[in-house]
């Protein structure tokens, strides 16, 4: 999971926020509601094609803190899942995204071509998790740990087919 992310956090059911959140090793961090906030103790496990990351977050000054859960798919590339505040009720809300694109290096002056119609169409992601999805799948994190291993396997095959491409970036 390590690297930047764009992510949308249900904040209280109230409306969808940006949060950009870069991930390093068991460790985060991200800005909300023009406070910083931490991601601790990320945990994976992995049960056959099914990823779920389990994490604690706190704000800077720990007056809110939390969990969460995070699926992902078989890249580590997209996430669905929830987290939850701390003696709130209410919660889970829905935290969702991608992991930015690790651009490669630019093609030489010169050799940079004006993307087709059949390019950008390629390039465009297809199938974001949105709405209800995202509510979907968030619960589906939040209850797999008890489903059977079969169930759990469907289902990261199923999460996997509907994650959309990564680009993998420009040039080189």
């Amino acid at each position: 999971m390590d690297g930047d992310w764009e992510t949308g956090c249900d904040f209280y059911k109230s409306n969808v926020v940006y949060v950009p959140l870069r991930v390093r090793g068991k460790f985060a961090e991200y800005v909300a509601d023009n406070q910083r906030h931490r991601v601790s103790d990320i945990s994976y496990q992995r049960q056959g094609r099914l990823a779920v990351a389990s994490f604690r977050w706190a704000n800077s000054d720990n007056t809110a803190t939390g969990q969460g859960q995070w699926l992902l798919d078989a890249n580590a590339n997209f996430m669905a899942g929830s987290w939850s505040q701390d003696g709130l009720e209410g919660g889970p809300w829905s935290w969702y995204g991608r992991r930015k694109p690790r651009l490669g290096t630019p093609p030489p002056p010169g050799f940079a071509k004006a993307e087709t119609v059949v390019q950008r169409q390629a390039n465009t992601r297809q199938g974001d998790l949105e709405g209800k999805a995202v509510e979907a799948a968030a619960a589906m994190a939040r209850s797999l740990s008890d489903a059977p291993a079969e169930v759990r396997e469907a289902v990261a095959v199923a999460f996997e087919r509907a994650a959309p491409e990564q680009p993998s970036g420009t040039g080189g």
